[in-house]
């Protein structure tokens, strides 16, 4: 995926996906205002550390559907009770009315 003018932007995430890879894990923060291309910038990162060989999880976040504020972090490892690693499963015991 190629974006134009993003490459300051591509670069900071680059070195966070090598910081990764080197066993240094973080946090990057991508805000702005709607339709400047936040989400494009995140998908070109998130092809990048797969093609790196991270392993890449996603989901959405969504304040109105999602009573439960860490939904998207369950959503991303897969924390329901139904999970078929019984650990999931038991991580999603107190959260059990707000999920599947």
């Amino acid at each position: 995926m190629s974006l134009v003018g993003r490459e300051a932007e591509m670069a900071v995430l680059r070195d966070a996906i090598a910081q990764l890879r080197a066993g240094t894990g973080g946090v990057v923060l991508v805000e702005g205002e709607p339709g400047i291309g936040k989400s494009s910038l995140v998908a070109a990162a998130a092809a990048v550390s797969h093609e790196s060989g991270c392993t890449v999880l996603s989901g959405t976040a969504d304040q109105v559907t999602n009573p439960l504020p860490l939904r998207l972090l369950f959503d991303c490892l897969e924390i329901t009770l139904r999970a078929p690693d019984p650990r999931h499963a038991e991580s999603a015991r107190p959260a059990a009315r707000c999920l599947p």
